[in-house]
Formats: C-alpha cells, sequence, structure tokens
C-alpha cells in the first residue's frame, strides 16, 4: 500500500479498505492546510492581521471535524471486518495521530488568539 507523503501521518501499512483509505488521506491533507493556516495565523502581529486569516483556519477545522466522524466510521467498520488485531491497532493510532496533532494546532490558534484580544480562557 502507498504513503501518504506528508509532514504529520502515514496511511497504516494494514490493507485498510479503499473508502476508509481516501477518508484518511483526505484527514491527513485537510490537518497539513490546517497547520499552514496555524502557522500563518501565530506570526499574525496585529488584530487586523489576525482577523484577516482566522477564517481559513475555522473553515479547516469544521472540514477536520467532519472527516474525524467519517473516519471514526471507517475505523468500527474496519475493526468488525478484520480479524487481525495488529492491523487494526495500527489503522486506529494513524487516525489518532491526525486527530492529535489537529487538536494541538487547535489549541495553539486558540491561544494566540486570547494572546491578541488579552482574554483569558475560559
Amino acid at each position: 500500500m502507498s504513503e501518504t507523503t506528508g509532514k504529520f501521518s502515514s496511511i497504516p501499512q494494514a490493507p485498510v479498505p479503499e473508502e476508509a483509505k481516501e477518508h484518511f488521506e483526505s484527514m491527513s491533507k485537510k490537518t497539513e492546510s490546517f497547520h499552514v493556516a496555524k502557522d500563518q495565523l501565530l506570526s499574525a502581529s496585529s488584530k487586523e492581521e489576525l482577523k484577516s486569516k482566522l477564517p481559513i483556519a475555522i473553515v479547516l477545522k469544521k472540514n477536520l471535524k467532519q472527516d474525524v466522524a467519517q473516519i471514526y466510521s471507517r475505523f468500527k467498520e474496519f475493526k468488525e471486518n478484520n480479524p487481525d488485531p495488529d492491523e487494526v491497532h495500527e489503522f486506529k493510532e494513524a487516525c489518532n495521530t491526525i486527530i492529535r496533532d489537529a487538536q494541538k494546532a487547535h489549541q495553539e490558534i486558540k491561544e494566540k488568539v486570547y494572546a491578541v484580544y488579552d482574554k483569558k480562557p475560559s
């Protein structure tokens, strides 16, 4: 099976069904885009600059949220239909890595927004 070339994760070597593989690749690419948006936001030096870059990150995060729901559904199917616990674990870990990366980027964005607007997280 081919690997997704990306900074954050690659498709597990387990024989993942094509539909699950496509969802995984989509989620991986959006996570990479989210990290690019995060880097742009973190470099913002003013409220105006932050406001101009924030909508892109918001859209990417919403899309990632949808992808997480889809990949979780594909994972459940894969788990039910695959007798090899190592393959199931490998696919689960690959998905979790992408999700954790996105969550970390989201937290960094929130901290930047709070810092720029001099607010404390609730």
